[in-house]
C-alpha cells in the first residue's frame, strides 16, 4: 500500500495544489529535505512528513489556518479509516484561526482512534486548545516546550452595527474556547478566564500541574525545567528589577 497515493485519492475535496503548497510550507519552515523510501524493489520520493504519516504521525507546524485544518482533518479521518489505532499529533504552533482550529478539534473527537498530542516547542492560543484536546492520558510536552493561553484576539472593519456583531461573535468564541480548555484541564470556566485575562505562559512542569497535558517527556542527563529555573526569581529581582 502506498499511503501517500491512497491519501491523495481520499482527499477529493482538497485540491492537489493545496496539498503541494502545504507540504512545501512545512518542509521549507523546518529545512527538511525530501527522502527516498524503498520497498519491494520500488522507490518513492516523498517529504519526511508524508513518510511520518505512514507511521500514523501528523505534524502541525506554523499558524493554524483553513488550508492546514482541511488537510489535518483529512489525515485524521484517512488514518482512522485504515485502522482504529493511536494517531500521534506533534504540534508547534503560535495558534491562529479559531474556526480552523475547532474544525481540527471536531475531527479529533469524531474519529474512533485515540489521538496522542505532543507539544514540541510552543503551543500558544488555539495551539493550547489543540494540545489539551488529545486523548486523556496521552497528552505530552517536551522538556523545553511551552503552552500559552489568552483571550481571543480579533479585528474588524465596517460600519458601527457590523462591528458590534463581529465583537459579539468574538465574545462567543472566547466563551466557547475557555469552556473547552476548562473541560480539558479539569478546571472551571472562571479559573481559566481569570488566569488568562493576559497572556499566561506554562512551562512543561506547569502545564502538567494545570492539566493541559499529562506528562513531560524527559531528556536524559538534563534536569527538569523546574530545577533549571531554581533561583531565577532572585536573579531577576537583583539583575533586572534593581537596575
Amino acid at each position: 500500500m502506498n499511503i501517500g497515493q491512497d491519501f491523495q485519492k481520499f482527499t477529493k475535496n482538497i485540491s492537489e495544489q493545496d496539498m503541494i503548497d502545504y507540504t512545501k510550507k512545512i518542509v521549507k519552515s523546518s529545512q527538511t529535505p525530501m527522502i527516498l523510501e524503498e520497498r519491494e524493489m520500488r522507490a518513492y520520493t516523498m517529504s519526511v512528513f508524508d513518510r511520518l504519516m505512514m507511521d500514523r504521525i501528523i505534524w502541525i507546524a506554523g499558524p493554524v489556518e483553513s488550508r492546514m485544518s482541511a488537510i489535518v482533518e483529512a489525515q485524521l479521518m484517512f488514518l482512522d479509516s485504515i485502522e482504529k489505532k493511536d494517531i500521534t499529533m506533534y504540534l508547534s504552533t503560535p495558534g491562529g484561526s479559531v474556526n480552523a482550529g475547532l474544525g481540527i478539534v471536531s475531527a479529533m473527537n469524531m474519529i474512533k482512534s485515540d489521538v496522542s498530542t505532543i507539544c514540541m516547542e510552543m503551543c500558544a492560543s488555539m495551539g493550547s486548545v489543540l494540545l489539551s484536546s488529545g486523548t486523556k492520558g496521552k497528552r505530552h510536552i517536551t522538556l523545553f516546550g511551552e503552552v500559552m493561553t489568552h483571550m481571543v484576539s480579533h479585528g474588524t472593519e465596517g460600519n458601527v452595527q457590523d462591528t458590534r456583531i463581529s465583537h459579539l461573535q468574538a465574545e462567543k468564541y472566547n466563551y466557547i474556547l475557555f469552556k473547552l480548555l476548562a473541560k480539558n484541564c479539569g478546571k472551571t470556566f472562571e479559573e481559566l478566564y481569570e488566569l488568562s485575562r493576559r497572556d499566561k505562559w506554562f512551562n512543561a512542569d506547569d502545564a502538567v500541574k494545570f492539566g493541559l497535558v499529562d506528562k513531560v517527556i524527559p531528556v536524559p542527563n538534563i534536569p527538569t525545567i523546574t530545577e533549571l529555573l531554581e533561583g531565577f526569581d532572585d536573579y531577576y529581582s537583583k539583575e533586572i528589577l534593581l537596575k
